[in-house]
């Protein structure tokens, strides 16, 4: 678990608003690693405008478990401060901050296996951060019991969970899940939103991301990850209660005043053909070739329903890249022109390009990036414009030297899709 500067920006309103008091107690869900130094930390607190209270430099305290990695990764992250550090600068002493997780690797003080109820210490924390340990619990019900009980009245909890990470823990989450479990409960919400961050840069690296209401976003964006920004209040009378989904409960209690409202005025009308609101076979259609050419860049076995097409059978074609050819543009972009096949992305189209590149027989990526990321941070990011390709290698070595092959996969119907 490592928070960015990113993640600090949207936590400071809460630190902030938790009083600076000797009695005032904070729980941390596993000892976080910070993606920053004690300098950066002290530079974006003073850009922020918050007031911070210098630690000595032999009290400064760098990260534990970026030591797991490589010895190149830990050369990188070796001088990160760790997360007492950080609170100290915010002026919250040692001995105010608690730490749980169910194993002593990152010298935890609390050892609890969150799937488990806590049968003591109910009441004590101002504050709870759940950032990266949720998603890892099984047991989602209790973990959020036991939490509850930890935090006192007008107490606070923070979480910030993933809303579209593969392959990465138990689950995702969305943010109604949240207002389902704590307003339904009868704590206050004080902030609730999506987090959408660029896939185009480690995560110590990025330093921008987008807030968006949660009425707003239905869809995961394209090139992006996802993540839920979840901070609520106890309030007095606050219980635990969570029956039904909201959106059910809201329907059910819709249905039930439909179905008196009929007995009252007579039987249900028969629905009528305009209701059903099908879309025409031609609209259809038009849908599924769409969808078709944009899953057919990829590889695995394409499913077509009989209704709209006889086979799911779509040709690709790979062909390998000379790389003698690429044109350096930086040190980290580099141009190969493509004549031979159909022009790419262009203004107006920016994301028509069905081409795929490959490094190793690995999809790169995110491809259509914006030039200026190519240039300036590589990592395999690409863009298939015109009748160039606009690329860089994964770790951004130069392609004509790293002893790699590099082709590119595309649908066989691409050749004539456009001239």
């Amino acid at each position: 678990m490592a928070l960015a500067l990113t993640a600090i920006r949207q936590l400071l309103p809460v630190l902030q608003s938790i009083p600076q008091k000797s009695d005032t107690r904070i729980l941390v869900l596993g000892a976080q690693d910070l993606a920053f130094t004690y300098e950066q930390a002290v530079a974006f607190l003073g850009a922020e405008g918050v007031p911070i209270k210098p630690v000595p430099p032999e009290l400064r305290m760098t990260t534990t478990s970026f030591g797991i990695f490589n010895d190149s990764l830990w050369q990188r992250y070796r001088h990160f401060m760790h997360q007492q550090t950080f609170f100290q600068l915010l002026g919250f002493g040692p001995p105010q901050i608690d730490t749980l997780d169910v194993s002593d690797f990152e010298n935890a003080n609390i050892i609890h296996d969150l799937n488990q109820p806590l049968e003591s210490s109910f009441g004590q924390y101002d504050l709870i951060i759940n950032a990266g340990t949720l998603e890892h619990v099984f047991d989602v019900r209790q973990a959020l019991w036991t939490l509850s009980d930890l935090t006192k009245v007008n107490g606070q909890i923070v979480h910030i969970a993933p809303a579209g990470l593969l392959n990465h823990g138990f689950y995702n989450f969305n943010a109604g899940f949240f207002s389902d479990y704590y307003e339904q409960s009868g704590w206050l919400r004080e902030e609730l939103y999506y987090c959408v961050v660029p896939r185009v840069a480690d995560i110590d690296e990025l330093i921008v991301f987008l807030k968006m209401d949660v009425g707003k976003l239905n869809h995961m964006p394209d090139d992006h990850d996802l993540g839920v920004f979840a901070r609520y209040r106890k309030i007095e009378g606050a219980r635990i209660l969570f029956e039904v989904q909201q959106y059910y409960r809201d329907l059910h209690a819709a249905w039930a005043g439909r179905q008196r409202k009929e007995e009252r005025d007579g039987a249900r009308p028969a629905q009528g053909q305009a209701d059903r609101n099908w879309l025409s076979d031609a609209m259809r259609q038009r849908a599924t070739e769409k969808a078709i050419r944009r899953l057919s860049a990829y590889q695995g076995e394409l499913v077509v329903l009989s209704s709209t097409r006889e086979t799911g059978t779509v040709e690709t074609c790979d062909v390998n890249l000379d790389m003698s050819k690429a044109v350096p543009e930086t040190s980290f972009s580099w141009r190969l022109d493509l004549p031979d096949l159909p022009a790419g992305d262009a203004p107006g189209r920016e994301r028509s390009s069905q081409l795929l590149l490959l490094e190793n027989g690995a999809i790169l990526g995110p491809a259509h990036a914006i030039h200026d990321d190519i240039r300036s941070l590589g990592a395999g990011q690409y863009s298939h414009w015109g009748k160039s390709l606009y690329f860089s290698t994964s770790d951004n070595t130069a392609p004509g030297a790293n002893g790699r092959e590099y082709s590119i996969r595309f649908p066989v119907s691409f050749l004539s899709s456009q001239p």
